[in-house]
């Protein structure tokens, strides 16, 4: 074998091992983006729901309460955008409770920073002297992560 015959072959021997490194890298870091989204999808859907009954569920006369509850569900800017919902001033002044009950919830899109979840729920109003009133909801809900946690940033009804 002559000194140029060597010098390809080690030439080409060394190109296909740079090409399988480069290749394995690549699958490692789908795998692990993948293992992320899959991560993601999981803890989403295991909160949303209870996170979705955590925002909308009022009981009257627990107005500040109720603003807690729901602080720890949003993210500051949806806070910020329906401020006005949380203010103690829009209570209900009649007795009244909501509750919403979570019955599906599906994932329809995931990405690194955000989720976007629709949830069903039965929701049962309640006022003193009155029947209860049931009806579902559907929301198209979007979480994003805030400080480590999935918060809610935006909740469009869509039933």
């Amino acid at each position: 074998m002559t000194a140029r015959r060597m010098w390809s072959w080690y030439a080409v021997n060394l190109v296909v091992v740079v090409a399988c490194i480069i290749a394995l890298v690549t699958a490692w870091q789908l795998h692990r983006g993948d293992e992320k989204l899959a991560t993601n999808r999981s803890e989403v859907l295991e909160l949303a729901g209870p996170a979705v009954a955590q925002l909308f569920s009022v009981e009257s006369g627990e107005a500040e309460q109720q603003r807690q509850r729901v602080l720890a569900v949003v993210t500051d800017e949806f806070a910020r955008e329906y401020g006005q919902i949380l203010d103690a001033t829009t209570a209900p002044t009649q007795p009244l409770t909501v509750t919403w009950r979570p019955v599906h919830t599906g994932i329809s899109a995931v990405a690194a920073d955000h989720v976007d979840a629709v949830v069903s729920a039965a929701v049962t109003e309640e006022r003193p002297g009155a029947e209860p009133v049931d009806y579902t909801k559907v929301l198209d809900v979007r979480f994003e992560r805030s400080g480590g946690d999935w918060k809610i940033a935006r909740a469009d009804e869509v039933l």
